[in-house]
């Protein structure tokens, strides 16, 4: 996965909202937790170039999904896929 795909869909998200491309980012998003096993609200936006809040709701999605755990008491969330 190349820095200038993800990077691109800062733009077109921060812009429209549009609902194709938050499932777009949100395939992504799987797709790398997947990979590295790591869920961090924080390096999930810096890495996808998202806002915080559509972040934090996509990880809700995820979770609601079972494919995240909630957080536990330390604030980390397990992949469950």
């Amino acid at each position: 996965m190349s820095d200038k795909k993800i990077f691109e869909f800062k733009d077109t998200i921060d812009k429209s909202n549009n609902p194709a491309d938050i499932k777009k980012v949100t395939e992504e998003i799987i797709n790398y937790i997947k990979e590295t096993k790591k869920v961090s609200l924080n390096h999930l936006t810096m890495k996808f170039g998202i806002s915080f809040n559509l972040c934090k709701e996509i990880l809700q999605s995820l979770e609601e999904q079972g494919v995240i755990s909630e957080m536990d008491e330390s604030r980390n969330r397990k992949v469950l896929i």
